[in-house]
């Protein structure tokens, strides 16, 4: 089923697809929400996958509470950088703020990276128009300034890198699943990969809501990034933090 902006999603390897339906938020950039029924469980899993084509006319931003103020310049912001307070905002009020201090439109706002929750520190990488907050131990997701979108280990090379948020994990490297991974916890998680045409899939598989939605374990939101055609993925973050939010067309 389509509303516009279709995507094809795959028929994953270890889930019955039920239902896939496609918004386009804006031209190149499509939500598809997606209905799965894990076989072993007879589960349902609701998830939200987000497709951004290489070539459509949208920007990625990482945010941090604090960081996009109202009548902050991009001079100001850099200054902030500098010593950036930790703590804790929500995707959607970080989302609101980013608005208010650029005047741009946000489609789609998604959460990353674990954090210490006593002092609400990132554990991974945190880098804002350029400006470098904070280094790691943990794969990052990053936009390069040529525009492309990569995944890299802890310890790479920043200098090309414009934006970058950690998540702990990877899922998939060279288009196979990363071995190890849990595949027994089921919860809410989300993630984001790369395909080899450049595009990007974000995708939060929701969960804690039996019978609604059940959840995934690690291995199972890689094995359906891998179905779903990248060749690179890494884990965001999951649980009562895993958050998706999205603008449609005409709202």
């Amino acid at each position: 089923e389509s509303r516009s902006g279709a995507v094809q999603v795959q028929q994953p390897a270890n889930a019955q697809l039920i239902a896939a339906t496609s918004y386009q938020l804006v031209p190149g950039v499509t939500e598809t929400q997606v209905i799965l029924n894990q076989k072993e469980k007879e589960a349902q899993v609701a998830g939200f996958l987000a497709t951004i084509a290489p070539d459509a006319d949208v920007a990625f931003r990482a945010s941090y509470a604090g960081y996009y103020t109202e009548g902050s310049t991009a001079a100001s912001r850099k200054e902030a950088a500098k010593d950036l307070k930790w703590n804790l905002q929500t995707t959607t009020k970080q989302a609101a703020a980013y608005e208010a201090a650029t005047g741009e439109n946000v489609i789609l706002a998604t959460n990353g990276d674990y954090y210490n929750m006593q002092t609400a520190q990132p554990l991974g990488y945190l880098i804002m128009e350029g400006n470098l907050v904070k280094t790691g131990a943990e794969p990052f997701f990053a936009i390069l300034k040529d525009g492309s979108a990569v995944i890299r280990p802890a310890g790479s090379d920043t200098s090309d890198v414009v934006e970058a948020v950690s998540g702990p994990y990877m899922l998939v490297e060279n288009g196979q699943i990363v071995p190890g991974l849990d595949q027994g916890d089921r919860m809410p998680r989300n993630s984001v990969g790369i395909r080899a045409d450049g595009s990007v899939v974000f995708f939060e598989a929701d969960g804690r809501q039996e019978p609604m939605s059940i959840g995934m374990s690690m291995y199972e939101v890689a094995s359906f990034l891998k179905d779903a055609g990248c060749v690179t993925a890494i884990y965001l973050d999951g649980g009562g933090s895993a958050t998706v939010a999205a603008c449609y067309e005409g709202t």
